[in-house]
C-alpha cells in the first residue's frame, strides 16, 4: 500500500465513539487547586556556584572525541578523492 492511493472514504471513522473522558481533562484545573503552592521567583534554589570536575576524560568523552576525529578524517579522504578525480590541487591537513 502506498500513501498515494485514492481509495480513502471519509466514512471510515463514523463508527468511532467519542471519548467522554476528555471532560475530566478540561475540569482538572478546578479540581487540583487546593494542592498547588505558588512560589515567588526569588525563592528557587541556586545551582552550585563552584563546579567540581576531574582532569580526566571518561570513556564516553574519549569515544565521542575519537568518533568526531574519525568522521572528520573520513570526510577529508573523500574530499581528497574528489579533488584528485577532478585534477585539482589539494593538500591534506592532519589525517
Amino acid at each position: 500500500m502506498s500513501d498515494n492511493e485514492d481509495n480513502f472514504d471519509g466514512d471510515d471513522f463514523d463508527d468511532v465513539e467519542e471519548d467522554e473522558g476528555l471532560d475530566d481533562l478540561e475540569n482538572a484545573e478546578e479540581k487540583g487547586q487546593e494542592n498547588v503552592e505558588i512560589l515567588p521567583s526569588g525563592e528557587r534554589q541556586l545551582a552550585n556556584q563552584k563546579r567540581i570536575t576531574t582532569p580526566y576524560m571518561t570513556k564516553y568523552e574519549q569515544a565521542r572525541i575519537l568518533g568526531a576525529e574519525l568522521e572528520t578524517c573520513m570526510l577529508t579522504l573523500k574530499v581528497e578523492f574528489v579533488y584528485q578525480s577532478l585534477s585539482l590541487d589539494y593538500t591534506r591537513n592532519g589525517c
